[in-house]
């Protein structure tokens, strides 16, 4: 009677812990859609000042550029995101968020590359979880008001809307 028990016991705790396990392992994404408002974060920037997505908006566009130094396409694409940020900063800020690199790595890249316009530091992955990020480079463009204007925009599809709306 006593083996029983505690077998039941053994049993019913198992299944209580692969539960648990089951229901905090099935976490979502958020994917944001076009016109949801677009999550806040405060992230340090290169010289470990804090910066914030409201803080930025300043009546501008917001291009977040989330990227990694490993990525190709991300190196590819960033000398014409400086192009950008320094051709229409009137327009639009472009704000390029690392994933998951030390600031010395992200560093070394970004003087070696000669990159000017802001970059964030997301060391844990908490901004990019927030906007759903699942692949580099990712681009998503912020409209004044703070709402997702689009996302996945490449080089040349922001080169064709910021010309159009210049």
């Amino acid at each position: 009677m006593k083996k029983t028990f505690i077998h039941s016991r053994s049993i019913f705790l198992l299944a209580v812990f692969l539960i648990l396990i089951s229901v905090g392992c099935q976490v979502k994404r958020q994917i944001l859609a076009i016109g949801d408002k677009a999550p806040d974060f405060i992230l340090s920037d290169l010289s470990g000042n804090k910066v914030s997505l409201t803080g930025s908006l300043k009546g501008k566009e917001i291009l977040l550029n989330f990227w990694a130094s490993w990525c190709s396409e991300c190196r590819q694409e960033m000398p014409q995101l400086d192009k950008f940020s320094k051709s229409y900063s009137h327009k639009i800020e472009i704000i390029g968020i690392n994933i998951r690199e030390s600031k010395e790595q992200v560093v070394s890249f970004v003087n070696a590359e000669g990159i000017s316009y802001k970059i964030l530091l997301d060391g844990r992955g908490k901004a990019a979880e927030l906007y759903g990020i699942v692949g580099v480079p990712t681009n998503v463009l912020i409209n004044k008001d703070g709402l997702i204007k689009n996302r996945n925009l490449d080089v040349r599809q922001m080169e064709s809307y910021l010309r159009q709306n210049n």
